[in-house]
């Protein structure tokens, strides 16, 4: 119960910790560097959450192995977690969140216009980001946090009782 503590814990503190940024820091300093700080902080959010749902499976006997890679978390939450608590649909959002981290840290190119965050591939594809797409990641992502959160409190209640 302790390791669902954790990771209840650490993915409400980067959930935190990305708002925070997103919402005090950022319209103060006004710097879109902060918005990958932003976005590095979403995902470990909702890996830590991903990790939890699945401790959470590992612990009832639903699932024998925990997995130690995305893709194969993903698939087990997918068949397993998101249809038990309800959290279906998110595996495209924590894919999606994922792969912006991973090609920023891939990128050779990147830099900041207008208040946006270009960031390019191997072959100068280009994504780009603005605090608009990091409040809407925000906001998608919290459902899933907050989901997370119920469940560890019925099981912090069902354990006092």
């Amino acid at each position: 119960m302790d390791a669902l503590k954790n990771l209840v814990l650490e993915s409400n503190k980067h959930y935190r910790l990305a708002d925070h940024i997103t919402n005090v820091t950022y319209p103060l300093i006004k710097d879109s560097r902060l918005m990958l700080s932003m976005l590095d902080n979403i995902d470990k959010c909702v890996k830590y959450a991903l990790d939890g749902f699945l401790y959470c499976e590992k612990m009832h006997d639903r699932i024998s192995v925990f997995p130690n890679d995305l893709p194969t978390k993903l698939n087990v939450f997918s068949k397993t977690a998101a249809i038990r608590y309800n959290v279906n649909g998110f595996q495209i959002l924590i894919r999606e969140i994922n792969d912006i981290v991973n090609k920023h840290k891939e990128s050779p190119v990147e830099f900041i216009k207008d208040k946006r965050l270009y960031i390019y591939n191997k072959e100068y594809k280009a994504r780009t980001l603005d605090i608009k797409d990091i409040k809407l990641y925000l906001l998608k992502v919290k459902p899933f946090i907050v989901q997370l959160n119920n469940i560890y409190r019925q099981y912090e209640h069902d354990r006092r009782s």
